[in-house]
């Protein structure tokens, strides 16, 4: 799904449980597109990671100030903390 279409979803539905969906579905694409790639190494795995948090960010932007735009990594930082230390190291206060 693209980043306006996630924000659609939201903005037509502003809810914390929408939001906490919306989260679960980047995760699963996340591990989506970690397979379809067939991400080996560490570079691989960290272009992924980026530019799903780009996409979060994008997503957020369109939202209305409504989503935090460092929402991806915090959702990484609790479902996955090892690979979110990896890719984000603590830098940037989350």
């Amino acid at each position: 799904m693209k980043a306006k279409d996630y924000a659609a979803s939201f903005n037509g539905n502003p809810t914390d449980k929408n939001l906490v969906d919306i989260a679960v579905e980047f995760d699963q694409e996340t591990a989506a597109l970690l397979k379809k790639r067939g991400v080996e190494n560490n570079d691989g795995f960290l272009a992924v990671l980026r530019e799903m948090d780009d996409k979060w960010q994008a997503f957020a932007r369109r939202c209305g100030g409504n989503v935090n735009p460092e929402g991806y990594r915090i959702v990484m930082r609790q479902l996955h903390p090892e690979t979110a230390a990896f890719a984000w190291p603590r830098t940037s206060g989350l």
